[in-house]
């Protein structure tokens, strides 16, 4: 039997190599170094101020009796369920709770901003599981109409 002859390795293999490596240690070591983390008072402040001319066009024109079939459709209430399990924090006394969750926001912000931007603040005791992208699924109607909803639960 005879010996089988060596492969060349070409050079734009080895880069090839060389850069697919160094591209996925980058990436681990961004996974690693990267925590989630609750932003500053200050950037809270700046915030609030951004979200007050929108949260308050949304409430003048959120209809809470259009949301119930919005929860189903964006499946909100398989994470958010009243009692029971839950992956993420509950609607109960939603407006008492978000009012008080993450000052100076209020509580129209706080859920305004959950919905949006669910990275932006995460609760204690909860994986950051809520979809990234119900700002560009959900309409300004829409987003309006959950908005009102749930401000107005009762507790």
């Amino acid at each position: 039997m005879q010996n089988p002859k060596p492969v060349a390795v070409t050079a734009p293999v080895i880069i090839a190599v060389v850069l697919l490596i160094t591209a996925a240690v980058a990436f681990f070591a961004t996974l690693l170094i990267f925590s989630p983390s609750n932003p500053t008072e200050e950037a809270t402040s700046q915030l609030a101020d951004d979200y007050a001319e929108v949260t308050d066009r949304l409430l003048a024109i959120g209809d809470a009796s259009r949301a119930e079939p919005l929860l189903e459709k964006y499946a909100c209430i398989a994470c958010h369920r009243l009692g029971g399990e839950r992956v993420a924090p509950p609607w109960e006394n939603v407006p008492n709770i978000a009012a008080d969750r993450r000052p100076p926001l209020t509580a129209a912000e706080y859920v305004y901003e959950s919905i949006i931007h669910p990275g932006a603040y995460l609760v204690e005791g909860y994986p950051p599981s809520m979809p990234q992208d119900y700002a560009g699924r959900m309409s300004e109607q829409e987003i309006a109409d959950v908005l009102v909803y749930l401000l107005n639960s009762e507790p």
